[in-house]
């Protein structure tokens, strides 16, 4: 072993894990992990639901079903929104 590899493995000590080479996707191939990711992220885990009266909202709305915007968008309070894990003032 080099003196080079030899002190960056004992860098990696440090961590609780690591991996060394190729990880191991546990026997599932390329095309089911593409296929899972699919069904997952192709609309919002959160559908938005405008609030009636709400100019913002709509316009948000259809923001979110022209573009197909698939993280969640959740008002929370006066003109705050949660867009994805952001809080946005509006």
């Amino acid at each position: 072993m080099t003196i080079v590899k030899e002190k960056f493995l004992g860098e990696l000590q440090d961590f609780e894990h690591f991996v060394e080479g190729d990880m191991d996707p546990a026997g599932i191939s390329e095309a089911e992990i593409l296929k899972h990711c699919e069904e997952l992220f192709t609309k919002a885990p959160i559908p938005f639901i405008p609030r009636k009266g709400e100019a913002a909202d709509k316009a948000i709305k259809k923001l979110i079903d022209e573009v197909d915007v698939t993280i969640p968008i959740v008002w929370v309070k006066d003109s705050l929104y949660l867009v994805g894990i952001n809080k946005i003032h509006l």
